[in-house]
């Protein structure tokens, strides 16, 4: 993958990143507290969310994708790029959350 693809992406993923990592942080939280047990449905939520922001994506910025498409990048591509980002973002996110769950507990009020 040369920059130009990983800039192009990087754009995209731009329209929903900050939403979709506060979704990520919020399932990862879940994990952290519930434990193991709590990823089935933390993991489920994550997926739903992303598939209400892939309907809304496709029906309130379908111009967007034009732009991308006139570069030679398909939505199919932009699509699974950035999900599969999303998701080793995700997976990351409950890693660090659950190797780091005492000091986390012990500086939360919670």
């Amino acid at each position: 993958m040369n920059r130009k693809t990983i800039n192009i992406h990087y754009r995209f993923y731009q329209n929903f990143a900050l939403l979709s990592l506060i979704i990520s942080n919020v399932s990862a939280f879940f994990v952290m507290m519930v434990g193991l047990k709590g990823f089935a449905f933390a993991f489920w939520f994550k997926a739903a969310t992303l598939g209400i922001i892939y309907l809304y994506l496709n029906k309130y910025k379908k111009s967007d994708f034009y732009y991308y498409q006139n570069l030679g990048y398909s939505k199919k591509t932009l699509w699974w790029y950035t999900m599969a980002l999303d998701m080793v973002v995700y997976l990351l996110l409950i890693f660090i959350y659950t190797q780091n769950q005492a000091y986390l507990r012990a500086i939360l009020p919670i």
